[in-house]
């Protein structure tokens, strides 16, 4: 297969939504996953990116633009041959072809244009302006979502998808289809949901555009099915239409952006959190009534229009033969730009040829621009019989054999009905002798080929927003050698556009090689140019293709060098430049979930949260880091929080500490990665220090409890160590708090730990019988801070706690902020 589109699931506890009072804690989602060959990807957030920048219409400018940067970049070609349109009525016959879209697009059509170049690709083939195919892969990984622990995936489906574009030019619109390729659905969930949970999940499918609905709409709808109902391989199809109300330019031109997006069905408890949409692509609408069969058209227009004749056809042999010479060597062509044996002063400039991205098109203008038409017409005369008005600027000297009537015509290129004609003032331009039955077939296939490629009429004024270029590439069919004998020329090459991504991620280079006699061999090579430590490479996943990706080990610039060899000429090279940027370090997370045990795992990051420790004793730290830039180096800071800091390099990829508190207390471990470019990374662990020798505390007396518990607290603790306890639990004491007018009381049935601080502050957490924790904090004088939660959800409080009559997320001692109380004593007892 060939590119990747994710919809990923972002924060899945929070996207779930609050807990209904009296529901499960479980939720069930599901993440989409649109997967090509080319190894692209997008994520549903950088969907969600480009939507947020791509709801405004297009401008005629910009979208030509775009759309002839993706053509040159993937080679997306129309695929045309002249010897399609034929010699009569062509027209008429085009036409009738590409009316209405049919319910279901040809099956011979599906097969044949999936199996083309490009077809697996993130773009797709644009076949040619009419037709349009994709095929990838669907994966959609199923989640159980819970509010006290992270996802866990239960199950994963892969499917085949294909989408196809037909456009009419009767109307504006086009139809896009999408299927599930009949059989292709995979279920990995286990034996027994493959057979009864996984086939009766759902999707819904819906093709729609990115601009405001005024200017272009889809669907208001989705198609929704079972993936059981998807396996059959049915057929979903939308039409996507564009307002031509909307547009202010030539022929109503509008250009739209269409897509496919993948959403919730409605059978099955499992959901798309976030809808994932397939990449965009774009499609010019028109209303230009001088094609007469054809008033309407919307065509996909991310493609290089061209026109092909043959020098082995019979019917077009000569005249195609005139193109290939104009277009390959321009200096041999007439009228000659000096007598021959002088130098040259500068070359032809002949445009039109398909096979270079560098080369311009041609231009199809309105005949009603009399002015123009005749110009080319004077101009041709001249060149071709000396006669004319503009007879005096060419010499006879320069010109070819006047062709001889009746048989034979004055052939020009470019074409006449084009902009860049034979009045071209630099003599950027060619004419020639041939048969006048191969000159009128030829012009005949040319007028259908305008309204087989919808070639629309572009404004000679510089500056006008409407141009529609197009090309003519000449093939070799073989002449019985009446021909000259064609010469082998170099291939030509593009590394495409520059490209930017992250390190240790896929990057996708989107070359382009062309050779008119044979398929040239292909390689790529990476290069570091600026900004790039020693060791930094970048490895090509196929080096012998034109389209591919590569994934480098650091940041910086790389030139990527794309060189094209035919085994006759020599290589030839393009260069496109890599950036490459950082992405930060990657700290693993807590070894366990917060609700489980508190041991650390030195695979992961530790110690756990609220671990516990006595004084004097090791207090470890471990911290696996990792980096997709494997030539990074890192340093690690840990912050100890009692004015301690150290400051070191990570050995074999940790940044592993050891300390040792002096006093006890609550202390919030800090640690920051950093690579050597500055990339960081931060993670926070808070731990508990006791001292069975630090004193003890006692408090009792009341306060204002605040809503939803109000009403007067009655507190009263009074926890300490015996003499050589060893701790942590202390084994005396007691906590007790009831609010007045409440049924809210809470008493000790355990005490895990107290800590009691130099500063006059301390902490006792403990249970109660009912299943519920307690944190109790006291500052001497008279402060205190009561936190219960229930101990289902965890062995320490996080957010949604039972009572707090100071709330905040903040639980260190240091922080915890206790309430003022009313009456009675806090004191601490060193």
């Amino acid at each position: 297969m060939t590119a990747v589109l994710v919809a990923g699931m972002t924060q899945p506890a929070t996207a779930a939504g609050p807990e209904p009072a009296g529901e499960p804690s479980v939720k069930y989602s599901a993440e989409a996953t649109f997967r090509f060959g080319d190894g692209s990807t997008v994520s549903a957030d950088d969907m969600k990116a480009k939507v947020q920048r791509e709801t405004a219409a297009l401008s005629p400018e910009e979208a030509q633009a775009e759309a002839r940067e993706t053509a040159i970049a993937t080679g997306q070609k129309s695929y045309r041959d002249s010897a399609e349109f034929g010699d009569g009525e062509e027209q008429n016959r085009v036409a009738a072809a590409m009316a209405e879209p049919p319910d279901e697009p040809d099956e011979n059509f599906v097969k044949n244009c999936t199996s083309l170049p490009g077809a697996r690709s993130v773009v797709g083939r644009i076949h040619n302006r009419f037709q349009y195919c994709q095929r990838g892969d669907l994966k959609i990984d199923y989640y159980e979502i819970y509010t006290d622990k992270p996802p866990k995936k239960v199950g994963t489906t892969e499917a085949e998808f294909t989408i196809i574009g037909l456009a009419s030019n009767q109307t504006r619109k086009v139809r896009v289809f999408f299927r599930i390729e009949k059989g292709s659905v995979d279920y990995d969930w286990g034996l027994w949901d493959n057979w009864f949970t996984a086939p009766n999940q759902s999707f819904s499918a819906v093709g729609d555009c990115r601009e405001a609905p005024d200017y272009c709409h889809g669907a208001f709808s989705g198609v929704d099915h079972t993936l059981a109902s998807w396996d059959t391989g049915v057929w979903a199809k939308w039409d996507i239409y564009s307002h031509e109300d909307r547009s202010t330019f030539q022929d109503k031109v509008l250009y739209h952006r269409w897509f496919i997006k993948i959403g919730s069905g409605s059978e099955g408890k499992f959901k798309l959190l976030t809808p994932v949409d397939t990449p965009d692509r774009m499609i010019r609408c028109d209303s230009a009534t001088y094609f007469q069969f054809a008033p309407q058209a919307c065509v996909f227009n991310e493609v290089l229009p061209h026109i092909t004749y043959s020098t082995g056809d019979r019917d077009v042999a000569l005249v195609a033969n005139h193109i290939k010479i104009a277009q390959d060597t321009p200096n041999d062509s007439y009228p000659l730009l000096v007598p021959a044996g002088f130098p040259p002063p500068r070359d032809k400039l002949i445009p039109g040829r398909l096979g270079s991205a560098a080369d311009p098109g041609l231009h199809r203008y309105d005949p009603a621009n009399t002015g123009l038409a005749k110009n080319h017409e004077d101009h041709k005369e001249a060149a071709c019989y000396r006669t004319g008005v503009q007879r005096d600027v060419y010499f006879d000297l320069w010109l070819p054999r006047p062709p001889q009537p009746p048989g034979e015509q004055c052939d020009e290129y470019p074409f006449a009905s084009t902009i860049e004609g034979a009045s071209n003032p630099d003599w950027d331009f060619s004419v020639r002798a041939v048969p006048q039955r191969q000159n009128s077939v030829a012009g005949g296939r040319l007028r259908a080929y305008y309204t087989g490629d919808r070639i629309l009429y572009t404004d000679p004024t510089p500056g006008a927003p409407i141009s529609d270029e197009f090309w003519v590439e000449i093939t070799d069919g073989g002449s019985g050698g009446s021909l000259p004998v064609p010469v082998d020329e170099p291939p030509t090459v593009s590394a495409g556009v520059d490209v930017t991504g992250d390190e240790g991620a896929f990057i996708t280079l989107n070359g382009y090689a062309h050779d008119r006699e044979s398929t040239p061999s292909l390689t790529w090579t990476l290069q570091p140019v600026s900004g790039t430590d020693p060791g930094a490479a970048c490895v090509v996943a196929d080096p012998r293709a034109a389209q591919t990706t590569i994934t480098c080990n650091d940041d910086g610039e790389f030139v990527a060098i794309l060189t094209a060899n035919d085994g006759v000429n020599g290589p030839v090279t393009d260069r496109a430049t890599v950036t490459v940027r950082n992405v930060a370090p990657r700290v693993a997370a807590t070894s366990q979930p917060a609700q489980k045990a508190l041991a650390a795992d030195p695979a992961g990051f530790g110690p756990e949260p609220w671990s516990v420790y006595r004084v004097g004793t090791d207090v470890t730290v471990t911290v696996p880091v990792s980096d997709p830039g494997e030539n990074d180096t890192h340093t690690c800071v840990v912050g100890w929080d009692d004015g301690t800091t150290e400051d070191f390099a990570a050995v074999d990829d940790r940044c592993d500490r050891s300390h040792r508190y002096t006093h006890a207390g609550m202390y919030t471990i800090k640690v920051t990665v950093t690579d050597d470019d500055l990339g960081t990374r931060t993670r926070e662990t808070m731990v508990v220090v006791y001292d069975p020798d630090a004193g003890f505390a006692t408090g009792g007396g009341h306060l204002a409890s605040p809503e939803p518990v109000a009403g007067k607290g009655h507190f009263q603790f009074n926890p300490a160590y015996r003499p050589h306890d060893e701790g942590p639990e202390p084994t005396r004491g007691k906590v007790s708090f009831r609010v007045d007018g409440t049924d809210f009381d809470v008493a000790s049935e355990t005490l895990e730990w107290l800590v009691v601080t130099p500063d006059d502050k301390v902490a006792v957490k403990g249970t109660t019988a009912d299943g519920r924790g307690f944190v109790l904090y006291g500052y001497d004088p008279d402060r205190l801070r009561l936190v219960v939660w229930d101990l289902k959800t965890g062995p320490y409080p996080l957010r949604d706690n039972v009572y707090d009559n100071s709330p905040s997320l903040e639980y260190d001692l240091d922080l915890a902020d206790p309430q003022q109380i009313t009456a009675g004593a806090v004191r601490i007892h060193n």
